[in-house]
């Protein structure tokens, strides 16, 4: 919510606005176990009906683009409209260069466990993983990194031809 203060001040001047901290995002508890899109998407639709609000639009940016594709494309929650600001979900072919680092990344796991065993090449992977990965990544905890892990994998592609509702894409 800290993030977007701006633009829900904004739109405060015209509309009814609401916005939530997801779990393990901003101001709120970690999630109590590993959640995936759907789980992001079932909370923000718990919220909807225990506020009992109608002819909503939603507004996801980034990773609250991706809630709103599965919200609406999979679970079938039919809001007024729909904004997608630099939205995520669609994830793009693998380039050659994209495809070669991770294979280089899978050869250096196996050596790794070859030469220093199981504990001792998992830590050193950990490592590797907390400069190469994203600050959010390095900052999560155990259970966040996991739900990174299970968000970022998943390609929302085959939800998109289910939304039927009118959608701007910023």
């Amino acid at each position: 919510i800290k993030s977007f203060k701006p633009v829900i001040n904004e739109l405060s001047k015209y509309y009814k606005v609401y916005a939530i901290d997801f779990p393990g995002f901003g101001e709120s508890e970690d999630p109590s176990k590993n959640y995936d899109v759907e789980e992001y998407s079932k909370v923000v639709l718990k919220f909807i009906e225990e506020k009992k609000l109608q002819d909503v639009v939603l507004i996801g940016h980034s990773f609250g683009g991706r809630v709103i594709i599965k919200l609406v494309g999979k679970l079938g929650f039919n809001p007024k409209k729909i904004i997608l600001v630099d939205s995520a979900g669609i994830r793009p072919k693998k380039t050659f260069k994209r495809k070669i680092k991770e294979g280089i990344f899978k050869c250096i796991k196996k050596v790794a466990k070859l030469l220093f065993g199981k504990e001792k090449s998992k830590k050193i992977i950990d490592k590797f993983k907390n400069k190469m990965g994203s600050e959010d990544y390095r900052n999560a905890d155990d259970t966040m990194k996991e739900v990174f892990k299970n968000v970022i994998n998943e390609d929302l592609t085959e939800y998109m031809p289910n939304i039927k509702v009118p959608t701007l894409l910023i």
